[in-house]
């Protein structure tokens, strides 16, 4: 969770506003933007999770290269600005690359940018690659990364990565590779570094709501069809045409009630690693996937006050005002940063307990 003023002194009377400053390399090529609309999105399931746009007057329309809101590599930094009872506030929202530009008919112009997971999605590798041998996951996600900073936060392991693995073209699905098997989460933050940081089962809420300060809504449905099996594939490095291609497959189950096979029927997770290096590695792969899936009970979308302090991966608690409490993780977004009245809707892994 991003540091900010307390959820109490969120749910009283706030202003809000933000402000965008726009970098093209290290030169600064606009101060405090006059920006409207500023909306962020953000879904784990996606590339690239985050989204930002934001319209400004038509005075700000590009005519150059170099201009402030072209995308020729300009980034924008933003700010969430709050000022409560309590003080003045700024939320750090991070950094995000442009990526397009439009006029409308009135003449604004809507900008539209993504974080710097881009920056490794739009840059594939010429070949496929392998580790150099006494690689780390740090040295890999770095090399993978190329000039994007990496930081190992502190607790997360920093095994050795095989020289045997072997990563295809695109950099993010490398580094998706390298992390989800061994429980390690990865996203850029606010300071435009490349995080990696160890999963927990940690179940404690950084922040609560409910209908007395900030919970707008919480409609309750039905509970998706879930897996209860997950199946993993890798295979090792050939290095010689002539030997037969070596399959591992790596299968975990749950098959108790609610679902037993003979009732549930089997709903199978497929999933295909490039970093195999064992039939041990994929079938521990296949276990993960397992217990993350079954650590969340279900899947919930609640419509808040906006929070710029949240953040993918933070664990909340809402508390309905029909006595329901929902513990979940935090995994998809849509925050409103500069108007005082919108609704920020957030999707929830409901944790199993």
């Amino acid at each position: 969770m991003r540091p900010g003023p307390s959820t109490e002194a969120l749910a009283g009377p706030v202003a809000v506003g933000a402000r965008i400053d726009v970098h093209l390399g290290r030169t600064v090529v606009a101060l405090d933007v006059p920006c409207e609309d500023v909306q962020i999105d953000w879904a784990s399931d996606r590339v690239v999770p985050g989204k930002l746009s934001y319209t400004c007057p038509s005075g700000w329309v590009p005519a150059s290269p170099a201009d402030p809101l072209n995308n020729y590599g300009q980034r924008s930094h933003v700010v969430a600005i709050l000022e409560t009872p309590a003080g003045r506030d700024e939320v750090d929202l991070g950094w995000w690359q442009h990526q397009s530009w439009e006029e409308d008919t009135s003449g604004k112009v809507k900008v539209e940018c993504l974080d710097l997971l881009q920056v490794l999605e739009q840059d594939p590798m010429a070949w496929p690659s392998s580790p150099p041998r006494g690689a780390t996951v740090l040295s890999e996600a770095q090399r993978l990364a190329g000039t994007l900073p990496v930081v190992l936060e502190p607790g997360t392991p920093n095994p050795l990565v095989p020289a045997s693995t072997q990563w295809g073209h695109s950099r993010t699905e490398a580094i998706r590779d390298l992390c989800h098997p061994r429980g390690i989460n990865w996203a850029v933050k606010s300071d435009g570094c490349l995080h990696l940081w160890a999963q927990t089962t940690a179940r404690n809420p950084v922040a609560r709501y409910t209908g007395r300060d900030m919970l707008i809504e919480a409609p309750r449905k039905s509970v998706e069809r879930r897996p209860n099996r997950w199946v993993t594939v890798g295979s090792p490095q050939q290095t010689n045409d002539k030997k037969p291609a070596v399959k591992w497959t790596g299968v975990a189950t749950a098959a108790s009630w609610p679902y037993e096979p003979a009732i549930y029927g089997w709903v199978t997770e497929r999933k295909e690693i490039n970093s195999a290096d064992s039939r041990a590695a994929v079938h521990k792969a296949a276990l993960t996937n397992m217990e993350t899936a079954l650590a969340a009970a279900s899947k919930r979308s609640v419509e808040i006050a906006p929070d710029p302090r949240l953040e993918a991966g933070d664990v909340i608690a809402v508390h309905t005002d029909g006595g329901e409490v929902i513990v979940g993780k935090v995994i998809a977004y849509s925050l409103p940063v500069d108007k005082p009245s919108g609704q920020m809707r957030v999707d929830m892994e409901e944790l199993a307990w």
